[in-house]
């Protein structure tokens, strides 16, 4: 729990730490390595990262977090084949996860796998509508297939949905400077 907290604050050494405890008082223990894992990642330790997935894996086979993470770090290394394996099976333990499919859809569009990519990113969208990095991503999809006026939407749709959020944040500052 302490890891989790940890991590959840933007601390990340002191996360490694309350996991690497964790992983002292039992190394079995569901979630640990997974943790591990994902701070070693963060910390862009990827070495590290991949030998604690590796164990949270052989412990856990059916283990989202586990997967998922190694996915990303598999595409981060120069590793798509071996990404698309590991998302796969994320997104198959967990149908809900909009980052899992839009993973998915990034390691097939490194392996020139445009239909495939495009259909992971259009599970993505119907999970999350608003989630612009799936339609950024798209617009690269429909770019890649000569879709010039697909993909300029796609772009557009992203940066409305950015315009939003920045028009969000600051009338939330605003609100805050009136209370105060």
């Amino acid at each position: 729990m302490k890891g989790m907290l940890s991590d959840a604050q933007h601390d990340e050494p002191r996360a490694l730490r309350a996991y690497s405890a964790a992983a002292a008082a039992d190394s079995d223990f569901p979630g640990v390595h997974a943790g591990l894992g994902l701070i070693e990642w963060k910390l862009d330790h990827l070495r590290r990262a991949r030998r604690q997935l590796q164990a949270e894996i052989r412990h856990f086979p059916d283990t989202y977090l586990g997967h998922y993470i190694m996915g990303r770090i598999e595409i981060r290394s120069g590793h798509p084949r071996h990404a698309m394996r590991h998302l796969a099976r994320a997104a198959k333990l967990r149908p809900a996860s909009r980052m899992a499919w839009m993973e998915l859809a990034r390691a097939r569009l490194e392996l020139g796998q445009v239909a495939g990519a495009e259909k992971n990113l259009r599970q993505a969208l119907r999970l999350d509508p608003n989630f612009a990095r799936a339609h950024y991503l798209l617009g690269t999809v429909f770019q890649r297939q000569g879709k010039t006026n697909a993909s300029a939407h796609q772009r557009a749709i992203c940066a409305g949905i950015h315009a939003a959020r920045r028009r969000r944040a600051r009338n939330a500052a605003r609100a805050t400077q009136s209370l105060l």
